[in-house]
């Protein structure tokens, strides 16, 4: 034993010698032995850790979260447009497995928890892998996402349908040639415990008009409540249109036409809708249908949300016969429009007031009293009217707020053909008489600004509010002051809104980076303010903040036209990229705000508090605002 690099006992050199001229399997044998010796020895020394003082059941809960987290990682790499993170975040939809690696305690606990093997993610798998993974969740429900691209192996999600009888949510993304692999395997009969299902095809191309997958048309769904499908024309005579139902979510921009009469009896199944969203498509009515239209109803008593994205105006039609709650908000968007001969937005209009005269809704109507006028950041073609009953404070109207309420009614509707004429046209048809606060954004206007506000101002009879904002150059605010239906009997002009008393100018351009030292809009700000005052017409409070190219001395010209100046005290100059010959001119930003009074009182900092701007003296002001563009 001379050979042997370190000092064993003697029991262990009997040993050596007795294994010295024993054979391979006998000596496999003896380290297999020797092994599973350590391993113990190894686990009885981790036992002794303190994350090992943790009931197995606290560990689950752990492992569920971080297997959420995991989850959650991946789905945000998936929204990127790389496809390199979009690759990797299919790999990652696993990465929570790393707790059974850890080490044996960890893997035991994690193994027998069926809850940790009840929601995942099915691709090209190996079936052992899905089988491995439905027998760990030990007969529980299942969650699952299942896609099936091109050329994949369907077995996996073959699999899953095998286990239709367990699933409670399943959302399946087919690429749309792999439907029949599905279709020829077990098509399942019933759903029992399925609760919510999204179909969405692979297939991107807007154009493109793909037939729903069969999978589930005589499938029994007893507890479906939520139906979701992208991409996918819809097939109205399915069972998973069932009256079970309460959302609904379909989307598919490809040119089709449905039924009308098949559409509405699909409907009239779905009386216990919710949550109502159709996004593109169209209807096919013949001329024999046409006259029954006005007779059909599909009575929904329980909607609460109603939004339809559509290029077709026969869509009106659907929306015309649907009977719903008059809380219910509802949403009407028009992309740009298959026109013929007309750009009217009547169609629209009429169904509206149907809506709103309870003419087809239940309920008692209340009248609208916040009106806010923007275009779309994502879409600047396209005009957003928003309506609530709810009078709202200037700083709860922004749309992409999470906080702002969802509008009662909000109508988009996309330039081109239709044309602001148009929109002008229609908000004439609306009852506009009860609106106390107009939100309005002027970064563009489409037409004329004095034929624009006097078309505007003469509807809202009780105005009181009005906030214009967004980086528009101030001569849309005169064009609004400035605007009057005639000379009373004295002689003086008569403006539009003369109840307006507050008004707020909210990232309104005082004058152009390029031009620092012109006043002429200044000025002609401040004389119409003084045209109003001296009419009788005047406004008693104007709020200004967040400007652009305007400072103290610009309040101090503003101030004796009005009752109240409320400044934010910010100063913001926009900064001149390319050379200028004002070399003072500069962006400076903070200090502190200021109340300013028509005597002239500088009542110290202010701050901007729920329902106004209050003052160091304990003035406040109703600051009623909205995001908004002026599209007349």
């Amino acid at each position: 034993m001379s050979g042997l690099s370190m000092p064993f006992t003697s029991d262990q050199e009997q040993l050596l010698v007795r294994l010295k001229d024993a054979r391979p399997e006998d000596l496999q044998a003896e380290i297999a032995s020797r092994y599973s010796i350590i391993i113990w020895l190894k686990n009885h020394l981790n036992s002794r850790l303190p994350i090992f003082r943790l009931p197995g059941e606290i560990l689950v809960v752990i492992f569920l979260y971080y297997k959420a987290a995991m989850e959650a990682a991946a789905h945000a790499q998936a929204q990127t447009s790389s496809p390199f993170h979009f690759l990797r975040a299919r790999h990652s939809r696993f990465a929570w497995l790393r707790v059974t690696h850890v080490c044996h305690h960890w893997r035991t606990v994690a193994l027998d928890a069926p809850q940790m093997w009840t929601s995942f993610h099915v691709t090209a798998q190996d079936c052992e892998f899905i089988r491995e993974i439905l027998e760990r969740s030990k007969g529980m429900p299942l969650n699952i996402q299942a896609s099936l691209d091109n050329g994949r192996n369907p077995k996996p999600v073959q699999s899953i349908l095998a286990e239709m009888h367990r699933v409670q949510t399943l959302e399946l993304e087919l690429y749309p040639q792999m439907n029949h692999h599905l279709c020829n395997a077990a098509v399942p009969f019933e759903a029992p415990r399925l609760q919510s299902l999204t179909l969405r095809s692979t297939e991107k191309q807007a154009s493109s008009v793909t037939d729903m997958p069969s999978l589930f048309d005589a499938c029994h769904l007893p507890e479906l409540r939520e139906l979701i499908m992208f991409g996918y024309k819809p097939r109205w005579t399915s069972n998973i249109f069932a009256p079970t139902l309460t959302r609904l979510t379909l989307s598919c921009w490809g040119r089709y036409a449905t039924s009308f009469p098949t559409l509405l009896d699909a409907l009239c199944r779905m009386s216990a809708l919710e949550d109502l969203n159709v996004t593109g498509g169209s209807v096919s009515v013949s001329l024999a249908e046409q006259g029954e239209i006005a007779g059909r109803q599909a009575v929904l008593p329980k909607l609460k949300h109603l939004n339809f994205t559509t290029s077709s105006m026969k869509m009106m039609y659907v929306i015309d016969c649907l009977v719903i709650p008059a809380s219910c908000k509802t949403a009407f968007c028009l992309r740009s429009l298959d026109v013929v001969v007309s750009t009217s937005l009547a169609p629209l209009s009429d169904t509206i007031l149907s809506k709103l005269s309870g003419a087809t809704s239940v309920g008692s109507h209340t009248p609208f009293r916040t009106f806010a006028i923007l275009k779309d950041p994502e879409t600047p073609t396209t005009i957003i009217l928003a309506f609530w009953k709810d009078l709202l404070p200037t700083s709860n109207l922004d749309l992409g707020d999470a906080s702002t309420p969802k509008p009662d009614l909000q109508v988009s509707v996309m330039l081109y053909p239709v044309t602001p004429e148009d929109i002008q046209e229609f908000c004439g048809t609306l009852p506009l008489r009860e609106i106390e606060v107009l939100s309005v954004g002027l970064a563009t206007c489409e037409m004329k600004p004095e034929t624009s506000w006097s078309t505007l101002l003469i509807l809202l009879q009780s105005l009181n509010t009005v906030r214009l904002h967004d980086g528009a150059a101030a001569i849309g605010l005169y064009s609004m002051l400035t605007v009057y239906r005639g000379l009373s009997p004295s002689g003086q002009r008569e403006f539009y809104a003369p109840g307006m008393k507050v008004l707020v100018l909210d990232r309104i351009r005082m004058r152009e980076a390029f031009h620092p030292d012109d006043d002429l809009v200044l000025e002609l700000v401040a004389d119409a303010l003084q045209a109003r005052k001296d009419s009788g017409s005047g406004v008693e409070q104007l709020v200004v903040k967040n400007c652009i190219n305007m400072g103290a001395k610009d309040i101090e010209v503003l101030q004796p036209s009005v009752a109240e100046v409320i400044w934010d005290g910010m100063e913001s100059y926009e900064e001149v990229i390319f050379p200028t010959p004002f070399p003072q001119f500069r962006y400076t930003l903070g200090f502190p705000g200021s109340v300013i009074s028509a005597d002239g009182t500088d009542h110290g900092a202010c701050e901007e508090v729920e329902g106004g701007v209050e003052g160091g003296s304990g003035s406040a002001s109703r600051n009623v605002s909205g995001y908004g563009e002026c599209m007349f």
